[in-house]
């Protein structure tokens, strides 16, 4: 290792180092954005410096530091009040079902191909996850009116795939069931921060 990356890295650590007892009063998430923001700076200052000087091999310390605090920034901002790991949700009834489902970071499911709707009846619903994989199913005789979002990662609509920053699908599900008068109508709203996001029907 050349001397100058050596020293940009222990010149990294140090105020790294010396910014903890600065951000002792910051909620866990934000002192770790604080800290890895002076490290990533004193590695950007090396790269700069790499031109005239011997510095190599910096470039994936900061690619690792980026990816950490974008990372870390997507936790910080997350709601307080967010489920974390593996969730669940299977409402039996139509009337039951919440208006809103979170979750943090993990693997979420909604699961509507059980539900029992009222014949025309017409729900709401928002699901969301801020890094991780949300999966919703939901039935073939009902219209689902989807608005469906994923900041970075893939988005999986009815077997279609969008992949990319900023994937979005917005169409209807027709009932398959077309001879069924009064299909209930579900609006669906999904979103995801970080991750992968796939809604099926069953």
């Amino acid at each position: 290792m050349p001397p100058a990356t050596a020293v940009t890295l222990l010149a990294a650590l140090a105020v790294g180092a010396a910014m903890v007892p600065v951000v002792r009063a910051y909620p866990g998430p934000e002192a770790a954005l604080i800290v890895g923001s002076a490290a990533l700076g004193v590695v950007a200052v090396g790269l700069v410096l790499g031109g005239w000087f011997n510095v190599r091999g910096l470039a994936p310390v900061g690619t690792l530091l980026t990816f950490a605090l974008l990372t870390t920034s997507v936790v910080a901002e997350a709601p307080r009040d967010l489920r974390y790991g593996s969730v669940e949700w299977r409402p039996a009834d139509g009337t039951r079902i919440s208006d809103e489902y979170k979750v943090g970071v993990g693997s979420a499911r909604l699961d509507l191909s059980g539900t029992r709707f009222s014949p025309g009846q017409r729900v709401t619903v928002s699901v969301q996850v801020t890094m991780g994989e949300l999966k919703v199913t939901v039935p073939r005789a009902a219209r689902v009116e989807l608005d469906a979002r994923v900041a970075l990662g893939d988005l999986k609509v009815d077997g279609h795939t969008v992949a990319g920053p900023g994937a979005r699908a917005t169409e209807v599900l027709e009932p398959e069931d077309s001879g069924r008068a009064a299909a209930p109508v579900i609006e669906l709203r999904v979103r995801g921060r970080i991750g992968h996001v796939e809604v099926t029907r069953a």
